[in-house]
């Protein structure tokens, strides 16, 4: 899959509109049909940057008891002749998160992961932001 739904069209059609790679969670509800629907995305960590000035230092976040994380994402079916693709899912961010970012992907703990899938539970249930001390960060500079 490509990540990154397509974007909404600008106005006056001037050039191709940017992928929508997070998309906001807040008052929305998300269930599964045959062209879209719920997904999750499988990961080892994901990261922020902090700072004003570039290079921004890059931190990595890892679940502190969980060898991957699972963020919640939609999945939409590609148009004619292009790839299926999706997009992550943010909220506010969570207290691990927040001096890092002001919003945050979406972790979910492995018992929520088939009410996510298979639309049991509304979504405002299950996209909340994890709480205190489910992940760790660590500097993550770039290689050189």
């Amino acid at each position: 899959m490509r990540f990154g739904l397509r974007g909404p069209e600008r106005p006056g059609g001037k050039g191709k509109p940017p992928p929508v790679i997070n998309f906001r969670s807040e008052g929305r509800a998300f269930g599964n049909g045959e062209r879209s629907g719920r997904a999750l995305v499988p990961t080892s960590g994901f990261y922020e940057f902090t700072g004003d000035r570039y290079p921004k230092t890059r931190w990595i976040l890892r679940g502190v008891d969980q060898p991957f994380l699972a963020l919640a994402a939609l999945w939409r079916a590609g148009a004619e002749g292009e790839p299926d693709a999706f997009s992550l899912l943010t909220a506010a961010p969570g207290p691990d998160v927040a001096p890092y970012h002001d919003r945050g992907v979406l972790p979910l703990p492995p018992a929520a992961w088939a009410d996510w899938l298979f639309d049991r539970r509304p979504a405002e249930d299950l996209l909340t932001p994890p709480p205190a001390g489910t992940l760790v960060a660590g500097a993550a500079p770039r290689g050189g």
